[in-house]
């Protein structure tokens, strides 16, 4: 509303001249600087509610993305003593900070392991912590992956392969023990390093980037696989649903479950040209 009011400013003065009447009520010279001001800070608001509404699959990684954009654009209104709003921008602030302290843990590895992202949004006093913080849960990931895993996306595996049964010739000259199958070793930070120095990727899409490069991250890939399905907002569930509800009518209302389920996964597919 008040942007349509911006917009409509000059054919109101011509109307407020014309009709003396209404000068009262209508806004002065400092009204109009409050009013542009007010606009100014919740544009940032309002790129990133529709941008994260129309996104296909917004992650949690561009969540942290947009709201450290929107904190620090913020934190300028607060210190500009002749802004108009520095009140509105102060509770604003706070209230994305309360939630933010909530947030801020499970969002880093999302925000990490987004290659449009990676460490760039990350201020140098919380960029320690944050790779603290992908370390930890790279560790935990590495210990879950099975031998096979390892075998099969190690890079130089197949010299690694041949070291290894080389290993179990010497084994089986030493003793007639059985010998248990070959374990590819674990691959340590290095993977986690590569990653972070290959550059940012702005036009790509997470999820899609991800399964190019499955094989060359394996540990990075399973984590990805497991937090960049987290969608940032509810909006993907509100369109099933929405497409539910035209599926299944008053008068169509004797479907079987898998027969709706399969149509509208059918929509989906054909939606987004999986299937022709």
């Amino acid at each position: 509303m008040l942007r349509r009011l911006e917009v409509l400013e000059p054919a109101l003065n011509l109307l407020v001249a014309d009709n003396r009447s209404i000068h009262a009520f209508y806004p002065n010279d400092d009204d109009w600087i409050a009013i542009k001001d007010t606009l100014l800070l919740l544009e940032p608001l309002e790129k990133a509610t529709k941008y994260l509404s129309a996104s296909s699959y917004p992650t949690m990684g561009e969540t942290r993305f947009i709201f450290s954009g929107i904190q620090a654009h913020l934190m300028k209104n607060m210190e500009n003593e002749t802004f108009t709003q520095r009140e509105m921008a102060t509770l604003i602030h706070q209230k994305i900070r309360q939630y933010w302290m909530i947030m801020d843990k499970s969002l880093i590895t999302s925000a990490i392991l987004d290659p449009r992202n990676k460490l760039t949004i990350f201020l140098d006093e919380s960029r320690v912590s944050a790779l603290q913080h992908i370390q930890d849960t790279y560790n935990i990931y590495k210990g879950r992956s099975s031998p096979m895993n390892a075998k099969q996306y190690a890079p130089n595996s197949t010299r690694q392969y041949f070291a290894r049964l080389q290993q179990i010739n010497e084994e089986i000259d030493q003793t007639n023990d059985e010998i248990s199958p070959p374990v590819i070793p674990a691959i340590e930070f290095e993977e986690l390093n590569r990653y972070l120095q290959l550059p940012i990727d702005e036009g790509t899409d997470p999820l899609i980037w991800w399964q190019a490069h499955s094989s060359e991250f394996p540990v990075l890939c399973n984590i990805a696989r497991d937090f960049l399905c987290i969608q940032a907002t509810s909006v993907a569930s509100e369109q099933a649903f929405s497409v539910a509800g035209n599926t299944i009518t008053k008068t169509r209302n004797r479907l079987l479950p898998e027969t709706a389920r399969a149509c509208l996964c059918m929509k989906s597919w054909i939606n987004n040209k999986l299937v022709k």
